[in-house]
């Protein structure tokens, strides 16, 4: 049945399973023996546990602020992925002490095991019907069956114009939407093909390219999302915030880079 919120949690579990997969077999061609090994697996348990609870938690609040009642079930992936990254930078830079030399080295990779299982879970909310894009005539446009939180949208949206609600209705089941999910999937899985190629500043990298990405695609979805200051999404706030510590870390980077030339 479609829209399926199984096929969404099944692409969420496979994407998490991808990402911690990638950075295992990654990590484990480098000087790291069993010990530490089992150190970062527990680190990177921690912090999917955080990313989840993180997730749900935000999207609750940002419920209350749209004027909802609060309620759990949503996730908020970028208010997650943050939670989760500065957990890791932590227990990584406390438990692991012996590798903080690495630490870069290891938030690099970390950050493109994120990408691949986010580009996966995108998959899963197309599946479901959620983070839904704006009404469209363009080639691109995908139509949603009944039943589903798109063709809902497209309902209100025909009534908001004055159709009737048989009218609506048979309007719906015609009318595309832009399928940002899958529009965001595949920008996600180009962007882990770079992080691959390039050989440093993958970090930096992902949060400014993804920052912007998720800033303009947040201009093109329809779900409701609300606003924060009046202005932008939550999620547009946190693509900003996202970007300016790209650009300060590669800011910081290239000073420190500077100082070791200029030591030689």
């Amino acid at each position: 049945m479609f829209p399926n919120t199984y096929l969404f949690d099944i692409m969420f579990f496979l994407g998490a399973v991808l990402g911690v997969g990638y950075l295992y077999l990654k990590t484990k061609k480098w000087d790291i023996n069993s010990k530490q090994m089992d150190k970062l697996i527990i680190i990177l348990g921690i912090s999917g546990i955080i990313f989840y609870l993180s997730a749900n938690f935000f999207d609750s609040i940002f419920q209350v602020l749209k004027g909802h009642p609060w309620e759990e079930g949503g996730i908020t992936f970028l208010a997650g992925a943050i939670s989760a990254l500065i957990c890791f930078g932590l227990l990584f830079w406390f438990i692991l002490k012996e590798k903080r030399s690495e630490f870069k080295q290891y938030m690099n990779v970390l950050v493109a095991g994120l990408v691949l299982g986010h580009a996966v879970g995108r998959i899963g909310c197309f599946c479901a019907g959620c983070c839904f894009g704006e009404i469209t005539d363009s080639f691109l446009g995908v139509i949603f069956p009944k039943g589903s939180a798109p063709y809902h949208h497209v309902v209100n949206h025909y009534l908001n114009l004055g159709y009737t609600e048989i009218e609506a209705t048979n309007l719906a089941l015609t009318t595309k939407v832009l399928p940002t999910q899958l529009i965001e999937a595949i920008f996600l899985f180009i962007l882990f093909g770079i992080l691959n190629l390039i050989k440093k500043h993958q970090f930096e990298v992902y949060l400014i390219s993804y920052g912007l990405f998720r800033f303009i695609i947040e201009f093109f979805r329809a779900d409701d999302r609300g606003s924060l200051f009046g202005l932008f999404s939550p999620s547009q706030w946190l693509s900003l915030l996202i970007i300016i510590v790209g650009i300060i870390s590669f800011i910081l980077a290239f000073i420190k880079n500077n100082k070791l030339k200029g030591s030689k």
